[in-house]
């Protein structure tokens, strides 16, 4: 896990180009529908008792629950196979496992015996922020890093940075604490040297996942 402070100097930022939402990301192998595309709250039954694991690798970065990373062998596989219009992703949130709610009782109960298993999930809107950024200005967010995980969660967004700014203006859009930064200018492999990456870069088009 890496601590990474993209852009912490508190310059006035650039101008604000344009932002967009796009359908959330399809991971291959996955069958793309309409209602898949659809973000927010949903509620499954996964039938688990003949599973010795649900197959979810999780990303506990968030503040506000366990993220899917990935599906594997176990029981939410079974359970996409046999729901195409109602299967759980990559970049899902867990926020209730039965009456578990928050990330530490969600994982204690995913450790204990299976039996049938009610998930709440929330899947993420993906949004597109283009921005003009002037010299030595700073996005002014500060993420985490893990490898084995696709972008970077966020763990603070300051008010005096671009994307505060940009926060300011577009109040029901606002990206916050455990929204996901996926790409800067269409790379995907985010590093913890981020900030120094952008340095000479004027025209940034981020991809955030927003929860």
């Amino acid at each position: 896990m890496f601590a990474c402070c993209v852009g912490d100097i508190n310059q006035e930022p650039g101008e604000i180009v344009e932002t967009k939402t796009l359908p959330v990301l399809q991971e291959k192998g996955t069958q793309s529908t309409e209602k898949e595309d659809a973000s927010g709250s949903f509620t499954v039954l996964v039938p688990a008792k003949r599973h010795a694991t649900l197959g979810l690798e999780l990303d506990t970065s968030g503040a506000h629950g366990p993220t899917v990373a990935e599906v594997k062998k176990g029981a939410v596989d079974d359970f996409n196979q046999l729901n195409p219009l109602r299967t759980i992703l990559p970049h899902d949130m867990v926020v209730q496992m039965g009456d578990a709610k928050g990330t530490k009782a969600i994982l204690a109960k995913m450790a204990a015996p299976l039996h049938d298993v009610k998930l709440t999930l929330h899947r993420p809107r993906r949004m597109q922020v283009k921005l003009r950024k002037e010299a030595k200005s700073s996005l002014g967010i500060k993420l985490i890093i893990k490898e084995m995980c696709p972008g970077a969660v966020i763990t603070e967004v300051k008010p005096t940075g671009l994307v505060g700014k940009w926060n300011a203006k577009n109040p029901s859009d606002a990206i916050g604490v455990s929204d996901r930064l996926l790409a800067v200018n269409g790379l995907t492999e985010l590093k913890e040297t981020l900030a120094e990456d952008l340095t000479n870069e004027t025209e940034l088009e981020l991809t955030f996942l927003k929860y």
